[in-house]
């Protein structure tokens, strides 16, 4: 029963954030991630210089941040019918399926994954992320991190799932996560879980950027 709660909890917030989304580093590239032999995916993308999610958040600093032991899913490239939608996303959940409410989700969005008419008409990723902002700035709940990328901003705080979205050059990452503070954490946080997932995510997002930059070099 527990497996059956967490799976149709996951795919609630795997559809959640597709339909917001809308409105150890290394120089290398991902040329086939495992999980997508088979689905299609072009010899153009597969020999691009991909970004992968785990490069920027490994499964040890998922772990870290949350303070609980996590297995991960592979790197993937969402695709849709027409092609690449433009971005890779990996996805960490808790080892324990006990705790399945902790999970951690990374979505990198590039140039490399979408169409050249895409890039063109929609000014690729970095033109994706700035839609973002400005269309997810207009929810009260929504506050903007200074200091992080080119530009950042966290929402959904006070809910279930939280999320932080990032720019970063031609780059617009996703990060988000669910969970609750462990009980080391009480002391600081008490009941207060819309702080600590800002503090995780925070943090999450400074480590992404850092790595990024690495990468990048």
């Amino acid at each position: 029963m527990k497996k059956l709660i967490a799976f149709a909890l996951f795919l609630a917030l795997s559809l959640s954030l597709l339909s917001g989304c809308s409105g150890d580093p290394a120089n290398t590239s991902a040329s086939n991630p495992g999980s997508n032999d088979d689905d299609g995916i072009g010899t153009e993308a597969q020999n691009a210089f991909v970004v992968l999610p785990s490069q920027l958040i490994s499964i040890e600093d998922a772990a870290r941040l949350l303070g609980e032991e996590m297995t991960a899913e592979e790197d993937k490239y969402d695709l849709v019918e027409s092609g690449l939608t433009g971005k890779a996303h990996s996805v960490y959940h808790a080892a324990d399926e006990s705790n399945f409410l902790f999970i951690f989700q990374i979505f990198v969005y590039q140039d490399s994954l979408l169409a050249e008419t895409l890039v063109k008409s929609m000014g690729g990723a970095k033109g994706m992320g700035s839609r973002n902002r400005e269309s997810g700035l207009e929810s009260e709940t929504a506050e903007e991190i200074e200091g992080i990328g080119d530009w950042a901003y966290i929402d959904g705080l006070k809910k279930l799932m939280a999320e932080i979205n990032i720019g970063y050059g031609d780059y617009f990452l996703t990060l988000i996560t669910t969970g609750t503070p462990k009980d080391s954490d009480f002391e600081t946080y008490g009941d207060d879980h819309a702080a600590w997932r800002k503090e995780v995510l925070i943090e999450a997002c400074k480590l992404a950027v850092e790595h990024l930059k690495e990468i990048l070099k």
